[in-house]
């Protein structure tokens, strides 16, 4: 984020506060040396997002220790969509003479739109647009338009298009005759992340978790060492798992709700698992 002095005075240190809508707030204390209209780019630490709409909020607070005497800019919001885990479709669309009169849109199963194109130079028929979706597993809604009500043919070109995905799979195809309109529906089920080697082995449960959770240690190759985190990276305890170990029990006492990661070293590298921690169970 961009951190800017609107005050008079120079301004040494604030407080940070961000996280997603809905979810944990997080702090980070800042301090410098801004002088009265001068900026700071501060990179903050990662937090998890979920799939679908996520609403960024970052606010600033106390600066110099004080209270802030023009609060009404302290805070700003980002909205966006995250696809977790995530594939690419293509959208391959070949144009017509009249380009200008196209326009499409992306939308997902709740109504957000999440990609837009066109409209689009004229006079070049055959020219071929293509562009990458980044989605995840649910369902679309690819909607084209055509201003002049004739389609990507026939009297001005012949165009079309398809959208598939990186294996050919094809969820919609179009040879262009569709008149002001056309919406096509599809659906994702089989997106998926590959996993590195050994991370299927570390299973934890019960997650969520209300507090208490137990690593399942069994099918590790010779476990080590564990250590377990919050989402911005602190370290909530570490240790060593001695040999024949099969099962450890953590407890994250007055720890916030949140994501957590527990990584567990083993002879042929390492295994990462996440654990949800809500309170509310």
């Amino acid at each position: 984020i961009t951190l800017k002095n609107n005050g008079t005075v120079i301004m040494t240190s604030a407080t940070i506060t961000y996280g997603m809508d809905g979810g944990p707030a997080y702090l980070e204390e800042w301090s410098g040396n801004l002088l009265p209209g001068q900026t700071a780019n501060v990179s903050l630490p990662a937090i998890p997002v979920l799939a679908g709409e996520n609403v960024l909020s970052v606010g600033s607070s106390a600066p110099n220790g004080s209270e802030d005497q023009s609060p009404l800019n302290d805070t700003w919001t980002f909205t966006f969509t995250a696809s977790v885990p995530a594939a690419i479709i293509n959208l391959i669309l070949t144009l017509d003479n009249y380009g200008s009169d196209i326009t499409w849109h992306l939308d997902s199963e709740i109504g957000t739109t999440l990609h837009t194109g066109g409209p689009y130079a004229d006079f070049q028929g055959g020219t071929v647009d293509s562009v990458a979706f980044c989605l995840t597993n649910g369902c679309y809604t690819f909607t084209i338009n055509d201003a002049f009500g004739d389609g990507l043919c026939c009297d001005a070109g012949e165009g079309r298009y398809v959208i598939r995905d990186m294996q050919g799979t094809e969820y919609a195809v179009n040879d262009g005759r569709f008149g002001e309109s056309n919406t096509d529906d599809f659906c994702l089920t089989g997106v998926s992340v590959a996993e590195q080697e050994h991370a299927q082995a570390l299973n934890v449960f019960p997650n969520p978790s209300d507090g208490t959770f137990t690593v399942d240690l069994s099918r590790m190759d010779v476990p080590s060492h564990y250590v377990l985190t919050n989402a911005l990276g602190r370290v909530i305890v570490y240790g060593t798992i001695p040999t024949g170990t099969t099962k450890k029990t953590f407890e994250l006492g007055n720890e916030a709700p949140g994501l957590y990661l527990i990584t567990v070293r083993h002879a042929r590298g390492r295994a990462v698992q996440r654990v949800v921690l809500d309170r509310a169970q």
